[in-house]
């Protein structure tokens, strides 16, 4: 038996995945007082309760 994944199912999990993105940069940049367009990169690097991320601004890399 195949694994089978709906192609919608994964285009609205890409979808939900950008959002998220975006609306962690606002977050970020207004916590960094930064435009969010200078934000180059977003991870989670983990915590169940308390969400950390690494985010490279330039050449700069932030725990936050």
């Amino acid at each position: 038996m195949k694994n089978y994944q709906d192609p919608k199912l994964s285009l609205l999990k890409t979808k939900e995945e950008m959002f998220e993105e975006g609306k962690t940069k606002r977050i970020i940049s207004n916590a960094l007082k930064i435009s969010s367009n200078k934000i180059a990169f977003v991870e989670t690097l983990g915590g169940l309760t308390i969400r950390n991320y690494k985010v490279v601004v330039g050449e700069v890399e932030y725990a936050v």
